[in-house]
């Protein structure tokens, strides 16, 4: 808390026990006791201090204006902060009119207005599928709406290939990858949540009292635009209403009117490039259970990269060359040639310094590390690899290529390194009704 919200707060704690009690009540006017919260939040602490006297002396009425102060503020927080997740994790908006347009060309506008690379699974994969043409019209609609319709008309499947590349990938229904696109799915912001599956246990420790235990679980995937650089997230949802169609509560017992939300220490740490999984646990009523889960309401918590700050390396045949971004030091130890067509980059990256130990590592991994000629053709990024984490922080090696469908791509001239800087904590709301129990 800094100074001047310090002396809100002392002077409304005053206010709240009674310090009135011995002070004697006189008539004011609001805009005198606008003038004193103005002293009292200006910085000067003798000016201050009188304000924060004569705000006593007044009594009720100050009261009355120091209560509607705070709840203002609260209030321009809570907007302040709803408006940097907007910024953060608000939607792509999409607009299309197209006909009889060929897959890869809906596929070329949709990466054109979103700026993400949207390709197929493998460059062979659409020849041998015999697509249909995709006739679709969207007016500034959310990325993942317009997508969904796009791959249910297309007859394409989102392919997860396990990995933290942010490219999304498609591959033809009939070639497998997972149809989330059927299952009942909530679109939320730059998120898009689906029920994956659910399942009904029934289990009896004849061990113990040999009670018999009912629960339900539900599998929620959770797919998030690639502008989204997520660094840490829940597995389990924060709910505030499960209820199935006869009535019963499916909430569980510990859960109480919600579960607590997770603190940051409870989160899981890393770069889960475009999708991860949540697990909703349940309990089934022993009389007179329903057949659907009528409601199910809550959030899914995770931490997300809020801004940050990019580096330029222009002398890759220097070494140890230290450069400031963000408050942390980047070393550029060495960039080292592995083949004709490989290169290898040593860089030191210092702790964040803000307390959070797995931070460093998970900053890492959603950081942006780019190797560009001189007319600003990337190399192809490989990943990391030979990385060590000491109390100060972290030395890795980034693998380059240069490979021949590249474009031709020249020697490179610069190292360009973007890191987050500021994060934000987010809640994913989400709402389902009437999935079916088993």
């Amino acid at each position: 808390m800094n100074w001047k919200n310090g002396c809100i707060w002392a002077a409304a704690a005053l206010l709240a026990c009674g310090s009135f009690a011995a002070a004697q009540t006189q008539p004011a006017d609001s805009a005198r006791i606008d003038q004193l919260i103005k002293q009292l939040t200006s910085g000067d602490e003798q000016a201050a201090a009188t304000a924060r006297q004569e705000l006593l002396s007044l009594g009720e009425p100050a009261r009355a204006a120091l209560e509607a102060h705070l709840k203002a503020k609260s209030t321009l927080e809570n907007t302040l902060n709803a408006i940097e997740t907007q910024r953060v994790a608000g939607p792509t908006l999409v607009s299309l009119d197209l006909k009889d347009a060929t897959v890869e060309a809906v596929m070329a506008e949709l990466s054109k207005q979103s700026g993400y690379e949207i390709r197929p699974y493998n460059d062979n994969s659409f020849q041998q599928a015999n697509l249909p043409t995709i006739t679709l019209g969207a007016d500034k609609k959310p990325f993942w709406e317009v997508f969904r319709e796009f791959c249910t008309m297309a007859e394409l499947n989102y392919y997860n290939g396990g990995t933290n590349d942010r490219a999304i990938k498609l591959v033809p229904t009939n070639q497998g990858g997972q149809n989330f696109w059927k299952a009942p799915s909530v679109i939320s912001g730059s998120f898009y949540i689906y029920a994956l599956s659910i399942q009904r246990n029934n289990s009896v420790d004849f061990s113990g009292a040999a009670v018999v235990q009912r629960s339900v679980n539900l599998n929620l995937g959770i797919l998030v635009e690639p502008k989204v650089k997520v660094m840490a997230y829940a597995y389990q949802p924060t709910l505030q209403s499960a209820v199935d169609d006869k009535g019963n509560s499916l909430m569980p017992a510990n859960a109480g009117p919600a579960r607590m939300r997770n603190s940051r220490s409870n989160l899981s740490y890393g770069n889960r490039g475009s999708m991860w999984n949540a697990n909703v646990q349940l309990v089934y009523p022993e009389k007179n259970p329903g057949s659907k889960i009528a409601l199910l309401k809550g959030s899914i918590q995770c931490v997300v990269q809020a801004r940050s700050a990019t580096v330029e390396f222009a002398d890759l045949k220097a070494k140890d060359v230290t450069k400031e971004v963000g408050g942390r030091k980047v070393i550029l130890r060495k960039v080292a040639r592995g083949s004709d067509q490989r290169l290898n980059v040593s860089l030191f990256i210092s702790s964040n310094g803000g307390g959070d130990d797995r931070g460093d590592s998970v900053s890492l991994s959603v950081a942006s590390f780019k190797l560009l000629d001189e007319k600003n053709n990337e190399y192809t990024f490989q990943g990391m690899n030979n990385t060590s984490s000491t109390g100060e922080g972290i030395d890795a090696t980034m693998a380059f290529v240069r490979r021949d469908n590249d474009g031709g791509v020249g020697e490179p001239v610069k190292l360009v390194v973007e890191l987050p800087v500021s994060t934000q904590e987010i809640d994913i709301p989400f709402e389902f009704r009437d999935l079916t129990l088993p």
